[in-house]
């Protein structure tokens, strides 16, 4: 299943509802995997998460890798939990 969540105009709640699913379907309640993929330039879906679940691991990879050096999908994932994975978003992303 994917979902995302998409609008034009900044400030109706893309990022936080989008962490907070993340967070509710990761819980032990329902216990899904969750990749999250973080395009928007500002990067504050990948912030919130990272700074959350206090992330110490390589932050070397981001979506514009992906999309414009051919980094493999697999190598910019950023492990969080078992449960939650994140590919951050970076300032290159206003390029695409």
């Amino acid at each position: 299943m994917i979902i995302s969540f998409g609008n034009i105009k900044g400030g109706v709640g893309k990022t936080t509802t989008t962490a907070i699913l993340a967070h509710l379907l990761t819980n032990s309640t329902y216990d899904k995997k969750i990749l999250c993929i973080d395009f928007s330039p500002q990067g504050d879906l990948s912030s919130i998460l990272l700074n959350t679940h206090d992330y110490t691991g390589d932050k070397s990879h981001t979506i514009s890798d992906v999309l414009f050096d051919d980094i493999e999908v697999d190598d910019a994932i950023q492990v969080l939990t078992d449960n939650l994975h994140l590919i951050p978003g970076d300032w290159e992303l206003i390029n695409f």
